[in-house]
């Protein structure tokens, strides 16, 4: 499993859905959709849903079920091509990777707890992990989320310190190391950050 890391506007991501611009269904399909048409190549239908899926996002056609402020996108197909579609919107940092049987360690331990007490921000740092982006969330994997540029800077300073070390564990220790370089870079770039968790 894998954290991606984009450096993207999250405007240009609104550019795309409901746009109805056929490139962009040809831009995702050939560059960011590739991995997961490979993945799905064994399942014909699938592979025909998740590219209808991605049509209906941009032609602003799926809807999925409102809470509140919120839409939760239920179905796999139209969140795997939400995803495609978020990665096209954005150049790619890196990648956090874990293990699934690392998973909850990843995001109950490091992410909600060492990660958010190393970095002491004003706001979660589990919307790396999940966070509406146009106010659409998964309910499931994958997830989305990310940080504002105003948010990535409110880190800066830390950013610019050593990440601090974790002997309690390995695996936090080298997340932490990771997570440093990546948002000390997305801060770099200055501009909104998007992670895609699958």
């Amino acid at each position: 499993m894998n954290l991606a890391f984009y450096s993207a506007c999250w405007q240009s991501v609104s550019a795309i859905v409901g746009s109805r611009q056929k490139r962009f269904l040809r831009t995702i399909l050939q560059g960011p959709a590739r991995h997961i048409l490979d993945d799905l190549a064994a399942a014909p239908e699938e592979c025909q849903e998740f590219e209808d899926a991605l049509e209906a996002w941009i032609n602003g056609e799926v809807h999925g079920e409102k809470h509140g402020d919120r839409t939760i996108i239920e179905s796999i197909p139209e969140a795997l091509a939400f995803s495609a579609l978020l990665q096209s919107a954005g150049q790619l940092i890196g990648v956090l990777d874990h293990t699934i049987s690392s998973g909850s360690l990843f995001r109950d331990e490091f992410i909600r707890k060492v990660a958010t007490q190393a970095l002491a921000p004003p706001f979660r740092m589990d919307f790396l992990v999940s966070r509406p982006i146009l106010g659409r969330e998964s309910d499931d994997l994958p997830c989305w989320g990310g940080l504002s540029k105003d948010e990535i800077s409110e880190l800066r300073p830390r950013l610019n310190e050593n990440a601090p070390d974790y002997p309690q564990d390995p695996d936090i220790e080298k997340w932490l190391g990771e997570l440093w370089l990546l948002l000390g870079s997305a801060s770099d770039l200055n501009r909104d950050l998007i992670t895609v968790y699958a």
